[in-house]
């Protein structure tokens, strides 16, 4: 067996900036290039490649089989990962969310699909999907949660079109995460809004803030497993300044990244029936 990591991917340096663009609209957006670099300079490059690879080795010596990395947009890219694995016997396909529903997945699978069209896979493949009903997993959120009387708990998602059941499982995590912490009181707020007009799930994070009522906030960001630009910026920066320039207090839950927790419920999943289907 092996084991396909997949992510958006993302640049490793300023200089990669445009051809990351161009390879995920298929043309040149100088607007995108120069917001991306802008972010960039103000934050530093995403930690998410460093992180994921580390995810990988873990894994791979955790399940005692090979763990590749398949990205979306960035090398490595999944025709990469296929040309690794393409005589196993059974290959497994993990997008790194732990969200099911069909936005989310298309993505993924449709990336996953034109790479079939280039590399040829003999054994059986199978997608790992689904796991944000994993108690374990919630677990993993609980234990990063320091809840105090001065702070609401938020947490938060990157926002998506309205339309499926993304909204409804961001919300059953939150709601799963808070049982676990004992908390009745909270918020879930979306982030990361593309410059685009649409029916985007809301309230976003800035229209949550006139709810505070606390000191501040402690942001919880279940939309993601690993810290990227849109936690360094996006949360760290744009958001805790917004709050800060109010006087309230911002504090962010880490996250799973690579940690030794987080690849044991990761393993557990893929090993599991449960969040397992063939593809």
């Amino acid at each position: 067996m092996a084991v396909i990591l997949s992510s958006y991917g993302t640049p490793n340096t300023i200089e990669e900036v445009e051809k990351y663009v161009v390879r995920i609209y298929g043309k040149k957006r100088q607007e995108v290039v120069e917001e991306l670099v802008q972010k960039i300079k103000t934050v530093g490059i995403s930690p998410a490649n460093k992180i994921i690879g580390e995810l990988a080795k873990k894994l791979e010596n955790k399940l005692g089989e090979r763990v590749v990395i398949g990205n979306r947009n960035w090398d490595p890219m999944l025709v990469d990962a296929l040309n690794q694995i393409k005589h196993e016997k059974e290959v497994k396909f993990v997008p790194l969310t732990p969200f099911s529903s069909a936005y989310v997945l298309k993505g993924y699978l449709d990336s996953l699909n034109k790479a079939l069209k280039q590399v040829s896979v003999e054994g059986e493949l199978k997608l790992v999907s689904g796991w944000y009903t994993f108690q374990p997993f919630h677990t993993i959120w609980s234990k990063r949660c320091e809840i105090t009387p001065e702070l609401s708990v938020v947490f938060t998602a990157h926002t998506l079109m309205k339309g499926d059941e993304y909204e409804k499982q961001v919300r059953t995590l939150a709601q799963e995460v808070a049982r676990k912490l004992g908390i009745e009181e909270y918020h879930v707020a979306f982030h990361s809004q593309p410059m685009m007009p649409g029916d985007w799930i809301r309230p976003s994070i800035f229209e949550i803030v006139q709810k505070i009522k606390t000191k501040g906030v402690l942001v919880v960001p279940i939309g993601f497993v690993f810290t990227n630009m849109e936690v360094t910026f996006d949360l760290d920066y744009e958001f805790k300044e917004k709050l800060e320039s109010l006087g309230l207090i911002y504090k962010r839950a880490p996250l799973p990244d690579a940690d030794d927790d987080f690849v044991e419920v990761l393993s557990r999943v893929i090993k599991s029936e449960q969040f397992v289907t063939n593809m």
